[in-house]
């Protein structure tokens, strides 16, 4: 499988995270909202009608592209979630990872990513590999001539989140109260990536999603927009080659919300997953303050038994109703559940 990878940079982000307010932000962007934030844009750029026309081979099971999550890189060097194999009996002598240290290790670079494919021990990778961010990304030891010179030596971090604080004015008394918003920035040389993966040569789907790639760096990436975060450049960063899933245990790149005939790759029995509700708010020119329903995604890492789909994963539709109004905007509100698949090796793998 080719993914073709794009390149996030910029000056401070804030990703929200449910259920929590505005002083928390997440330090990625999932693929429901990435590929939401396109739909938005599409809307707003040529109307409705031409979003439907976007989103028809997406509900039709016949999807011209996938998107994954975007996930950190520093330098060259592109992280991957962590596939959560299972760990398994290993012989005497041979090492293993504590169950803190697997939990840590929250991201790994390509060339340990492929290796994790391929059934190598993640102990021995760890053992042999270096630690950045807190322990949290792992990468060996030959791409680390690959980071940015300052993280090469240690003396920094890939992102660091904030608060920044901010000032709001009551409408009437005009009396102001401080409150703060969480911030994501990413040091210099780092930022995020993430990738597309084409199911079909489709020039016309390609120029669409370069155009609209184009705006969304304008119009800026998550929230707290209008108060100067998410203004980002978004670059082509070349091909990365990664198994194929037909037929084999798969690791997902993107959220994940089964089809019913689907369910079977949770199941299976070396499966290893972790289920999240997301819910938000939603942006829709047909009614404002709208929250979305909660739809239950797989997290993005997860270790799945084999399907015989190429494109696994359903677009739910999230749209609120309520008792007195049971569709107050007249139109769906799509999440991208479909997704990434990349193949594994799981058999025999000591971890």
């Amino acid at each position: 499988m080719q993914l073709e990878t794009w390149k996030i940079t910029g000056g401070g982000f804030h990703f929200g995270l449910h259920g929590l307010g505005q002083e928390q932000t997440d330090f990625i962007f999932h693929s429901d909202s990435l590929f939401s934030a396109l739909v938005s844009q599409l809307v707003a750029l040529e109307g409705s009608l031409a979003a439907d026309e976007f989103l028809e081979p997406f509900r039709a099971g016949n999807p011209p592209f996938l998107l994954t999550s975007t996930y950190p890189f520093a330098g060259e060097v592109a992280f991957f979630p962590t596939p959560q194999l299972r760990q398994v009996e290993t012989p005497t002598g041979h090492p293993t990872l504590r169950p803190k240290e697997r939990k840590r290790i929250a991201f790994v670079s390509t060339e340990v990513f492929r290796r994790l494919a391929n059934g190598e021990s993640l102990a021995d990778l760890y053992i042999s590999g270096r630690l950045l961010q807190k322990k949290s990304l792992l990468l060996s030891a030959a791409e680390a001539a690959a980071l940015p010179e300052s993280m090469a030596k240690g003396e920094s971090q890939v992102w660091e989140i904030e608060k920044r604080p901010r000032v709001v004015l009551g409408r009437h008394t005009q009396n102001s109260q401080i409150y703060f918003t969480g911030q994501v920035a990413y040091t210099p040389g780092c930022g995020l990536w993430f990738g597309v993966h084409w199911l079909m040569d489709d020039p016309q789907a390609r120029f669409t999603l370069r155009n609209l790639l184009e705006h969304l760096a304008v119009s800026g990436l998550g929230g707290e927009r209008s108060a100067g975060l998410g203004a980002c450049q978004i670059q082509p960063w070349g091909t990365i080659e990664l198994p194929d899933a037909a037929g084999k245990y798969w690791t997902n790149l993107s959220r994940y919300h089964p089809r019913p005939e689907e369910i079977g790759c949770l199941t299976a029995p070396n499966a290893s997953y972790r289920l999240e509700p997301v819910g938000g708010w939603l942006q829709s020119a047909a009614s404002s303050g709208q929250r979305r329903k909660a739809v239950t995604m797989v997290v993005e890492g997860s270790v799945l038994g084999p399907l015989a789909v190429e494109t696994p994963g359903a677009l739910p539709d999230a749209r609120p109703g309520y008792e007195k109004d049971p569709d107050p905007l007249k139109h769906q509100v799509i999440r991208l559940g479909q997704t990434v698949a990349v193949g594994l090796d799981v058999e025999g793998v000591p971890e």
